[in-house]
């Protein structure tokens, strides 16, 4: 009887692993499908352009409504709009997890702090859009236009990409310090090094 009942139990594990893994696949699969369709649609109709006019398609300015020319000012707009994000959420990630990890006690201050952390990483980009638009251009009118009050700044752009990235940051500087060994913030001390020298030079590295 306990040898039937653990065979029973051995094959409804299989289903329920074998369920499980149909349902895993079925959506990956139509993911990857719709992925390659468009990916294949995209090469189709825009192939030709690009390779008849390779070298000034990525140097030319867009021309007749966007629908001819090149993409030169939207490779430039995406290097600049993403140095500059990450001129700003790098140093102020760093620093506010070093704080964190580092000099701040434990507590309900900490709890809360990375509880807004957490949250922030999970805000979709379409808020942080609204919430740049709203504040930035309408408010303050960094970029604006003084008569529409509207127009495209790269500041703007800095300032919310780099805002949405700084959570994300935050949270992946503090797990890698926090992998650090203790021993070695130990051994640093004690010989002699400050607790600013020892983070500079055995944590953060």
């Amino acid at each position: 009887m306990d040898e039937k009942s653990s065979k029973v139990n051995v094959n409804h594990g299989s289903l329920l692993s074998l369920l499980g893994n149909v349902l895993v696949a079925i959506p990956t699969l139509l993911a990857l499908t719709s992925f390659i369709i468009i990916l294949a649609v995209v090469v189709y109709y825009g192939w030709g352009a690009f390779a008849f006019n390779f070298p000034s398609f990525l140097l030319s300015d867009p021309y007749f409504n966007m629908r001819a020319g090149g993409i030169a000012p939207m490779i430039f707009g995406t290097f600049a709009l993403v140095t500059g994000a990450m001129a700003i959420a790098i140093p102020l990630g760093v620093m506010a997890s070093i704080y964190l990890t580092e000099y701040l006690a434990e507590g309900k201050v900490k709890f809360f702090l990375n509880q807004v952390i957490n949250n922030l990483a999970g805000v979709p980009s379409i808020i942080f859009g609204l919430f740049g638009l709203s504040l930035f251009i309408k408010e303050l009118r960094i970029g604006a236009d003084p008569i529409s009050g509207a127009g495209p700044s790269l500041v703007v752009g800095w300032l919310v990409l780099g805002f949405m990235a700084l959570p994300i940051m935050v949270k992946s500087t503090s797990v890698a310090l926090l992998s650090v060994p203790r021993s070695f913030k130990e051994a640093s001390l004690s010989l002699g090094a400050t607790k600013w020298q020892s983070i500079i030079t055995i944590t953060n590295p």
